[in-house]
């Protein structure tokens, strides 16, 4: 029973050190980010206005810049299929979009057609990137916003790219030990939290159990009242340090779905006009003054 205690204990060391060991072995991969984002796994999510649509594109290279290019080509194909149009030219600008959350650099592109003689643009805006490398090759995933044919507008909403979740990851973890984790899309690790506490909950039942048939037996058989108390004790420190390893994994548990960055995720907010409304008085005139203030682009 010594040697199980031992074994007991290695395991959970194992256990602790393997979840450690996920962050580091998934950023030394060649990717741009340890996890997918969700607008590649999920479903896009739904623009506040119907000025503009998300649209993913992918292309591959020898090198980035590459596999970049091949995205914008899949882009304009996107346009000229699901359009009808034939693009004669991009032109291209950056601007920096920062917020409360994450700074990222996101690219203007306008796309020029010509048609009935007139020329035309369209404006699109790249919104995320995400990356791997193997073998020689880039193979790159693009998110872009793109304006509607006619009247349409990308920066008509807010829209953000961001690996924080608040308190929602915690929620989850709270009550099931790994949602949280894989809700922040960290399904590795959120499945050997669960599996470990799993683990853990089976051996505490099956040591307890253990403790107190060997605690029935020394009554019932008292010659053998020592052999069978030293096995109840034996058991007895084994369910103790299930107890210990189920607790410490939940401590890590919820600490990890509250700090740790999850897979990033597309915020889009609909963007507000303020009406404000104040009284005036002057020695020329008493009033209402009303100001109607439009957020910049």
């Amino acid at each position: 029973m010594v040697t199980m205690n031992r074994i007991v204990v290695r395991r959970i060391v194992l256990l602790f050190l393997s979840l450690i060991a996920v962050p580091v072995c998934l950023s030394a991969q060649k990717r741009s980010d340890p996890l997918k984002p969700k607008w590649l796994t999920q479903k896009l999510p739904e623009a506040k206005t119907p000025l503009y649509s998300l649209v993913r594109t992918i292309g591959e290279g020898r090198n980035l810049s590459e596999a970049r290019q091949s995205c914008m080509k899949d882009l304009t194909d996107f346009l000229e299929h699901n359009r009808g149009i034939t693009v004669s030219s991009t032109l291209s600008g950056r601007e920096t979009v920062r917020d409360d959350q994450d700074s990222h650099i996101q690219t203007q592109y306008s796309f020029e057609y010509k048609e009935d003689g007139r020329t035309f643009s369209i404006d699109s805006r790249k919104i995320d990137e995400y990356w791997t490398y193997k073998d020689g090759n880039y193979r790159c995933n693009v998110l872009y916003a793109v304006a509607n044919k006619e009247g349409g507008d990308t920066n008509c909403d807010d829209i953000s790219v961001s690996t924080r979740y608040g308190a929602r990851g915690f929620v989850r973890s709270l009550v099931i030990p790994g949602w949280g984790q894989m809700y922040k899309g960290s399904y590795l690790k959120g499945g050997l939290i669960l599996g470990g506490e799993a683990a853990f909950v089976a051996g505490i039942i099956a040591a307890e159990n253990l403790r107190a048939s060997y605690r029935k037996k020394m009554k019932e058989q008292p010659q053998h009242i020592k052999t069978y108390n030293t096995k109840a004790d034996n058991c007895e420190n084994i369910r103790n340090i299930c107890i210990g390893g189920a607790a410490a994994l939940y401590v890590y548990n919820l600490i990890d779905a509250i700090a740790a960055n999850g897979a990033k995720r597309v915020i889009i907010k609909k963007k507000n006009s303020n009406l404000s409304i104040n009284p005036i008085s002057s020695p020329f005139c008493n009033g209402v003054n009303m100001a109607y203030q439009f957020n910049s682009k």
